[in-house]
C-alpha cells in the first residue's frame, strides 16, 4: 500500500489513478492563544509577621549580644539598600528563619527596639545576620551609636517588637 500526503492524493486523483482512502485515527491540535500566569504570595498580617518560625511575638524580650555592620555595602537580605546612618539591623538567622525567598520574610519591615548600654533605639528589620546567635542583634552604626560605642563592638543588649 502507497501512502499519500494530502497533496499527492489530490494530484493522484486528479491524474486519475485509482487511491484507496484509509481512514486513520484524527488528529486533534489545539492552539492555546494566551497564558495567564498568577503568583500568589500571601503578606503575612501584623499579628502572623510577630510570630513567625519561632513564635517571637510583639513585646516577648530577647537577650543577646549587640554589634554592628554595614549595611551600605550592598542589598541586605530583605532585598532593600539601606545607609550607615539609617536606624536597620540585621535579625539572627535563627530567628530570621529560612524562607524560599527572604524578601518575603515575614520580618522585613519589622520594627524593633533595642536597649544598651548607653540607651535605647528603635530600628527596623532589613537584613538578616548569618553568625549572629538567637537572640543577637547586628545594628547600622548609626542605631549602635545610640546604644554603645563603636569602639566597644560587642554589648549587651535586650530587645522586643514593637
Amino acid at each position: 500500500m502507497v501512502s499519500f500526503t494530502k497533496t499527492a492524493f489530490a494530484l493522484a486523483v486528479a491524474a486519475g489513478v485509482a487511491v484507496q482512502a484509509t481512514p486513520k485515527p484524527a488528529i486533534v491540535y489545539e492552539t492555546v492563544t494566551s497564558w495567564v500566569y498568577t503568583t500568589i504570595s500571601p503578606t503575612p498580617t501584623e499579628a502572623e509577621a510577630a510570630k513567625a518560625t519561632n513564635g517571637d511575638a510583639d513585646g516577648e524580650t530577647f537577650q543577646g549580644d549587640g554589634t554592628y555592620y554595614s549595611p551600605s555595602v550592598g542589598t541586605g537580605s530583605c532585598g532593600w539598600l539601606n545607609s550607615d546612618d539609617e536606624h536597620v539591623a540585621a535579625l539572627n538567622a535563627d530567628q530570621f528563619g529560612n524562607p524560599a525567598n527572604p524578601n518575603s520574610s515575614p520580618f522585613c519591615g519589622k520594627k524593633i527596639k533595642v536597649s544598651g548600654p548607653k540607651g535605647e533605639v528603635e530600628a527596623k528589620i532589613v537584613d538578616k545576620c548569618p553568625v549572629c546567635k538567637h537572640g543577637d542583634i547586628d545594628l547600622s552604626p548609626g542605631a549602635f551609636d545610640q546604644i554603645a560605642d563603636e569602639a566597644e563592638g560587642r554589648v549587651p543588649i535586650t530587645w522586643s517588637f514593637i
